[in-house]
C-alpha cells in the first residue's frame, strides 16, 4: 500500500484529523510527509480539504478488480516505486546526475502503469 493510499484510508475514518494525529497514527516522523501526500491526493482529485469541515473524500482511491489480482499487485508495486522516486527527487542531497536518472526511472514506471 502506498503512502498516499494509507493517508487516504486514514482520512476516510478521520476526516478532521490534525497533522499530528496523522503522524502518530501512521507512524510518520515528519510533518512535511503528511502535507506532501495530502497535497498529492488533492491534486489527483481524490480529496478536498476545507479548514472547517476537514478532509472530504471525493472518489474511491482505486476501483476494485477481483478478477485480476496480479494486475492489482503490479499496480501497487509501480505506485510504490513511483512514490519512492518522487521522495528521492525532493531530497536536498540529490545531485543533478541522480536527479536525471530518477526522472528517467520515473518516466519508465509511469509508462508501465495501466490506468485502473
Amino acid at each position: 500500500m502506498t503512502n498516499c493510499e494509507k493517508l487516504y484510508n486514514f482520512f476516510i475514518e478521520h476526516p478532521k484529523a490534525s497533522t499530528d494525529e496523522v503522524m502518530e497514527a501512521l507512524e510518520w516522523k515528519e510533518r512535511t510527509k503528511v502535507s506532501k501526500y495530502k497535497h498529492r491526493l488533492k491534486q489527483r482529485g481524490f480529496i478536498d480539504v476545507n479548514p472547517i469541515d476537514g478532509v472530504r473524500v471525493l472518489r474511491p482511491y482505486r476501483k476494485e478488480d477481483d478478477e485480476n489480482p496480479i494486475h492489482d499487485y503490479k499496480q501497487d508495486a509501480y505506485l510504490q516505486a513511483a512514490d519512492a522516486c518522487l521522495d528521492r527527487i525532493h531530497r536536498p542531497e540529490t545531485t543533478i546526475p541522480q536527479l536525471i536518472e530518477l526522472i528517467r526511472e520515473l518516466r519508465m514506471i509511469l509508462k508501465a502503469i495501466v490506468p485502473a
